[in-house]
């Protein structure tokens, strides 16, 4: 085990010290309250917490009672049992420090015996603790994954969203989610059965995943057939991009279709909605999804297999009033091959709302 030792007097400390390292422990030694602090907090910030301290109780500048309180503060998630060490048998005392941190107490002079015996006791509790530990976040993975793809599920991934929507608000930075659907996937299940099914989905989630690039972008999948994808910091052409990278990389997967004449191709293949929120600070999180759900929408309403762009609009009356002009010179029903932007109102905008959209190129997209 890795034990701290705390004591302001040099024998008290050479004694237990040898003591354990003749027992084969990793012994360090502090004299002060303050000295064990830090040493302690240094050693949960490098992933070498200790396994045990023996805290004297009687010290200057800093007593072990205090020094354990202020233990127990600066790292509240790292539990290391204290095992205090005194000359003084007072039972207030021995109370006040059990109450304060300390998990169990030895007078001195140490008798041999029940020290190690005790270290084997506390050997017992840490390994229960770290299995505890473990089981915890096993139970935690499970509750915000996916058990079919693997992915996160719609919890997971909300939670995550939320919390990315919080930091890209307070950055003012802007933010795009793809929505994803597998065409015809009805059909496909009632063909081939839902084992089938099953590999289906979990070969195209693992491509939607490969076709997110960078660590900060997240999939989930949203229920059924449906997949959702978060971007922070991009823009509409880089969410356009990946959303045609994923389209492609399905159809790559070459997976027998159940309806290819509906969808122009003899494989499965997945209409994506895109949406982007150029300003975060703006729009609440959930326009955000509903704007790409409304692309999505629109993608399956155009034919399927293809990518649908809604600009994203506040759901706010007076945000809408002051960003209508902008919103309507970027919101076009213009066809670029499988994309199409789509006017997040469902109307046609006007000829020189058009003309003012810079319309992306082949390699914009």
């Amino acid at each position: 085990m890795r034990i701290l030792v705390v004591d302001d007097l040099d024998l008290e400390r050479e004694v237990v010290r040898n003591l354990l390292e003749h027992k084969g422990h990793q012994v360090i030694d502090v004299q002060s309250g303050a000295e064990a602090i830090q040493v302690f907090f240094d050693a949960v910030q490098h992933e070498q917490p200790f396994d045990l301290v023996f805290m004297d109780f009687v010290m200057p500048d800093m007593d072990g009672v205090e020094t354990v309180k202020q233990i127990r503060r600066c790292c509240p998630k790292h539990w290391t049992p204290v095992l205090f060490l005194s000359s003084i048998e007072d039972e207030q005392r021995v109370c006040d420090a059990l109450e304060n941190g300390a998990d169990d107490f030895l007078t001195k002079p140490i008798s041999e015996k029940l020290l190690l015996a005790k270290i084997r006791a506390f050997s017992r509790v840490k390994q229960l603790h770290q299995e505890l530990e473990t089981m915890n976040l096993e139970l935690f993975h499970s509750s915000i994954t996916d058990p079919l793809t693997q992915v996160h599920n719609r919890l997971g991934f909300l939670n995550q969203y939320e919390v990315q929507w919080r930091i890209s608000s307070r950055e003012q930075q802007s933010m795009s989610v793809i929505m994803v659907d597998v065409d015809h996937f009805k059909e496909f299940n009632d063909t081939f059965g839902h084992l089938e099914g099953d590999r289906c989905l979990r070969e195209i989630a693992q491509a939607l995943v490969v076709a997110l690039k960078r660590p900060g972008d997240l999939l989930g999948r949203f229920g059924g057939e449906e997949f959702i994808a978060m971007l922070p910091s991009t823009e509409m052409r880089g969410a356009l991009q990946v959303g045609e990278q994923m389209r492609e990389a399905v159809i790559d997967l070459r997976i027998d279709s159940a309806s290819g004449a509906s969808t122009q191709s003899p494989f499965v293949t997945i209409s994506v909605g895109v949406s982007t929120a150029e300003q975060v600070r703006l729009c609440h999180s959930e326009d955000l999804i509903r704007s790409a759900d409304d692309a999505l929408y629109a993608a399956k309403g155009a034919g399927r297999n293809r990518v649908c762009f809604v600009n994203c609009i506040p759901n706010n009356p007076q945000l809408n009033a002051s960003q209508s002009n902008a919103q309507h010179s970027s919101s076009t029903n213009t066809r670029l091959g499988h994309h199409q932007l789509v006017d997040p109102k469902g109307t046609q905008p006007s000829p020189s709302h058009s003309d003012d959209f810079e319309t992306p190129t082949d390699g914009d997209i």
